[in-house]
């Protein structure tokens, strides 16, 4: 079973930070939207810790938390393993229009880590639960094997597909 993938809108910020920048930067009159950018990566990563919260009076009540309790509730005796995210950029120093996005999105991605790694211990130190959910975090796993986010530009040693240099 896999649950998650996009708990925290990677998927937003890779369109706004990377994609659109790249599309602005090929096509003349097109206008990075560092606005965009930086919203979409507040939203993503000021938002984690709520999201992976297991207090259950939390916005985000059926967020990964509720979902792994009602795992471990529905599978009593079942081993779960939760697997974290690997960081959207390899380099610190990538920007997009002077926003400092590889700094923000990789610091991000170590927060959310952390986040996670906190939700799993509260979780596993519920009687129901007892230890039964395994975290694997991916940032040190996947480190040097991250995405290259700049145009026309890719790590050769990425475990991840990157966008191509050039947009049809």
């Amino acid at each position: 079973m896999s649950i998650g993938g996009n708990d925290v809108g990677f998927a937003d910020v890779v369109m706004k930070c990377f994609l659109e920048d790249e599309a602005a930067t090929i096509y003349a009159g097109v206008a990075s939207d560092t606005a965009g950018c930086d919203a979409q990566m507040t939203q993503a990563f000021d938002d984690s810790p709520k999201r992976f919260s297991t207090n259950s009076d939390d916005t985000y009540t059926y967020g990964v938390a509720y979902k792994l309790r009602r795992i471990a509730e529905k599978a009593p005796h079942a081993q779960i393993v939760y697997m974290g995210y690997p960081l959207l950029e390899e380099l610190d120093w990538m920007q997009v229009a002077g926003l400092d996005v590889g700094a923000k999105v990789r610091q991000g991605g170590r927060e959310l880590q952390a986040s996670q790694t906190t939700m799993v211990q509260a979780l596993n130190a519920l009687p129901t639960i007892g230890g039964r959910i395994h975290f694997v975090p991916l940032v040190n796993i996947f480190a040097t094997h991250e995405p290259d986010g700049r145009m026309l530009s890719e790590n050769t040693s990425r475990w991840m597909w990157e966008f191509p240099g050039v947009l049809l």
